[in-house]
């Protein structure tokens, strides 16, 4: 019995020492968890950030051009764009964008399957908002079942006699 109320006493103890918040000595300041925003950072400006390709063709290559102007003090340096998918991949300039001046992201898509399509493009920067999406859309026509159904159009349709 002496052994469980020991036991029992020790992990109150272990609890509540636990539990001790020393208070901090005058003049200290804890770190923020929320960086302060610095007012001289590279800001990344896109003319758009989505583009609608229409409707295409299943098989069809297609490309568009994000431009983007760094509106910030300092240059702005892209460290990354990635697409989400082995069918849109992106192209960036790694070299630094000069205070004004303006860039441009080429995003490639291959139409390889039908129907509405919807992809993400992450751009990675030293940007004051260091992550941005780009979005490209559209809609994929298989071309097969156009044609086929052209040509169920221009067959004559006999009428059976009994």
């Amino acid at each position: 019995m002496k052994r469980y109320l020991f036991i029992a006493l020790w992990l109150v103890g272990s609890v509540v020492m636990a539990q001790d918040k020393k208070p901090l000595p005058a003049g200290t300041t804890t770190v923020q968890s929320v960086p302060l925003p610095y007012p001289n950072a590279p800001e990344i400006t896109f003319t758009k950030s989505e583009h609608d390709f229409g409707t295409l063709k299943k098989g069809q290559s297609v490309t568009c051009k994000f431009e983007y102007k760094n509106t910030g003090k300092e240059d702005l340096i892209i460290s990354n764009c990635r697409a989400g998918c082995e069918c849109t991949t992106a192209k960036c300039v790694k070299d630094p964008v000069k205070p004004g001046k303006t860039g441009f992201i080429e995003v490639h898509y291959d139409s390889t399957r039908v129907g509405k399509f919807g992809k993400e493009v992450m751009v990675h920067s030293n940007a004051r908002k260091p992550l941005v999406f780009l979005l490209i859309k559209g809609i994929i026509e298989d071309s097969d079942v156009s044609v086929k159904n052209e040509d169920a159009l221009k067959t004559p349709v006999e009428k059976k006699t009994e």
